[in-house]
């Protein structure tokens, strides 16, 4: 690593602006999780990773005629709802936690920033957990009208 990237490490964890930030991405760079995916991918993964996406809950942040809930479930559609607990994509959930425990990774709340391409793991697991993941983005049907537009 050179002086500058020590530098801007250093700046990135010392600061007090950006801490939200920080927290879903705790290093400066580009994320390995998105060095080969495709732009629908990676444009799908960086919303998610950074909040700023077309779920129920930001929408209704945003916008005061849209209900922040989930139209199957009742509760707030954010992130954690969508990935983990709607009953909706159940089926697509068990589909890639099946396929997760195959090659010894956990799908669970506690490994979220690994799923949406913040923590560092090896090139070949990263691969691996990027294409499940957005294979369960794309099979869940939840972005389809807006992936249409990437």
């Amino acid at each position: 690593r050179g002086l500058g990237d020590v530098y801007k490490r250093q700046i990135w964890d010392n600061s007090n602006s950006g801490r939200l930030l920080h927290e879903i991405s705790p290093t400066v760079g580009v994320y390995p999780i998105w060095e080969e995916g495709s732009r629908k991918c990676t444009t799908i993964m960086a919303q998610l990773r950074t909040k700023h996406n077309f779920l129920n809950d930001t929408k209704g942040r945003l916008y005061n005629y849209v209900s922040p809930k989930c139209s199957s479930c009742d509760v707030n559609e954010c992130i954690n709802h969508y990935l983990y607990d709607c009953n909706r994509f159940a089926h697509q959930r068990l589909y890639l936690t099946e396929c997760l425990r195959e090659k010894d990774i956990m799908f669970s709340i506690e490994n979220k920033n690994t799923f949406l391409g913040a923590k560092l793991l090896n090139k070949e697991k990263v691969k691996f957990i990027r294409d499940k993941v957005f294979e369960f983005i794309t099979s869940s049907g939840r972005f389809t009208e807006y992936m249409e537009g990437i």
